[in-house]
């Protein structure tokens, strides 16, 4: 899928702002990876440190009313320590790794108490549900300063304002509380399972669920005697400011697309110029390759590798001849890459390659490959097939079979080269920093596996599985702080 898949507003400019209040999260890959990197560098800390800024002055301003009940303390100081110690403890734990909690990390921390344990699940559930233990006691922490404040403390016509500016505090608490569900990566993927769904189909009306869900309380408690009059107008009034977590939503999305059109343009022109340089230097090495082609030195796998490299160069100098694009591939079909390698030694393979490709998020993954697979299973193929000729040339072996099979199996992406030679040497297969051991940690990071099997008449398949799905970010990104 591409990163940068970002569509400028199809309204009208007159209908655009309108929109814009009912709109739902953009679905996109930019605007997920955004929110994970806004979350990870800019507001690490900050949207704890701002909820325990605004709980600490909900109590200082509730310790001046006249009466508070006992019940109202615990409500307002306990789930929102307990909230806001909970972050810390995790955060501490990720800093000091100098990893948000990915697999490193786990590999690292496995065994080592309940961090650990709190680490992986926040890692399991990142992208796929606001469902989080610290979402839960934000959740509570609301909800009891919400009823704290409204039914467990008491103020006469000289202090009713304090109560209203204590009320005020906890609808800007619940705003920071639910801004963070609805603002992080979750609300963007489509790896959200049905309560992340659901959380994004409320997403535009957050606003005005969290104001009239604050103004029942009010008109609740007002009923039951806990509001002097002069007072509950205010009240009421500052209900309103959860309008604030809309506008924040929509600021944000609007903020994310517009950066996203700007990279996208600045990423054509980018590509277009790199193309342009790029077809000059394929020719001068192009020429370099022709002359280095007539050396007596060279072995015949050596020729082999050398053949493949001058024909990529050929494909590179013409496809960069007007510039590179996302859209078109600077080398030919995959096919067309395998006969060729084969083709200097006689070697006719068998092809059985069936890779249809999309980038669109709605799409059947027994069906149809994602182009960032797809992408990869060519380039796996390329390495295994020139890997097999090469070493046929090297055992001068009479009988030159090769089988090259890509395909779609039950939602995972399958690629096999079979061929009549032995084993690759365990050594050869695991080399630190070989490109076999490279490729294995690399599909192992999307979930499936590379192995040699041998066959009963002699020979060996090399084959590699690995899910048709979109990669969780915690699993694919590389760590930036």
């Amino acid at each position: 899928m591409s990163m940068l898949d970002v569509e400028p507003p199809t309204a009208g400019r007159w209908v655009q702002p309108f929109a814009d209040l009912v709109a739902p999260a953009p679905a996109g890959d930019w605007f997920r990876r955004a929110a994970d990197l806004r979350m990870l560098v800019y507001d690490r800390i900050r949207q704890f440190m701002s909820r325990l800024a605004l709980a600490a002055l909900v109590v200082g301003v509730v310790a001046a009313l006249p009466s508070t009940a006992a019940w109202a303390w615990w409500l307002l100081t306990v789930p929102a320590a307990l909230q806001g110690g909970l972050e810390i403890y995790l955060e501490h734990g990720s800093a000091r790794k100098a990893e948000d909690a990915g697999p490193a990390a786990d590999a690292r921390e496995r065994g080592r108490g309940l961090r650990a344990r709190l680490l992986e699940w926040r890692r399991r559930v990142y992208e796929r549900t606001p469902l989080f233990l610290t979402g839960v006691l934000g959740a509570v922490a609301i909800i009891g300063s919400a009823f704290a404040v409204a039914f467990g403390t008491r103020a006469d016509d000289g202090t009713g304002w304090l109560k209203v500016v204590s009320y005020a505090g906890v609808v800007l608490y619940a705003n920071s509380g639910a801004s963070g569900p609805l603002l992080e990566s979750t609300a963007y993927s489509e790896l959200a399972d049905r309560s992340g769904r659901w959380m994004g189909r409320l997403r535009p009306a957050a606003w005005l669920i969290l104001g009239l869900l604050a103004a029942f309380v009010v008109w609740w408690s007002d009923l039951c005697g806990f509001w002097p009059p002069g007072a509950l107008p205010y009240a009421f009034l500052v209900c309103g400011l959860g309008y604030a977590l809309g506008l924040r939503i929509r600021e944000h999305d609007r903020a994310v697309a517009a950066s996203g059109l700007v990279a996208a343009a600045r990423r054509a022109e980018v590509m277009a110029h790199l193309g342009r340089e790029f077809h000059d230097v394929t020719q001068i090495m192009s020429v370099g390759v022709v002359s280095l082609r007539e050396s007596p030195r060279l072995t015949a796998a050596e020729l082999i590798e050398l053949e493949a490299l001058y024909r990529d160069l050929e494909d590179l100098h013409q496809s960069s001849r007007d510039g590179f694009s996302e859209e078109t591939s600077v080398l030919p079909d995959v096919r067309t890459v395998v006969r060729r390698i084969c083709q200097s030694e006689a070697i006719r393979p068998v092809l059985a390659i069936d890779l249809p490709e999309t980038n669109d998020r709605d799409f059947d993954p027994s069906r149809v490959v994602r182009t960032e697979n797809a992408r990869f299973a060519k380039q796996l193929i390329r390495t295994l097939t020139l890997n097999a000729v090469r070493a046929y040339v090297e055992a001068d072996a009479p009988e030159r079979p090769l089988r090259v099979e890509a395909r779609l199996e039950g939602g995972d992406v399958y690629v096999a080269v079979t061929d009549a030679l032995p084993l690759v040497p365990r050594q050869t297969w695991l080399t630190s920093g070989g490109i076999l051991r490279n490729f294995r940690h690399e599909i192992e990071r999307r979930g499936g596996s590379l192995r040699q099997v041998p066959l009963d008449g002699g020979g060996k398949t090399i084959e590699a599985r690995w899910r048709n799905e979109l990669r969780p970010l915690l699993e694919s990104r590389s760590e930036v702080v």
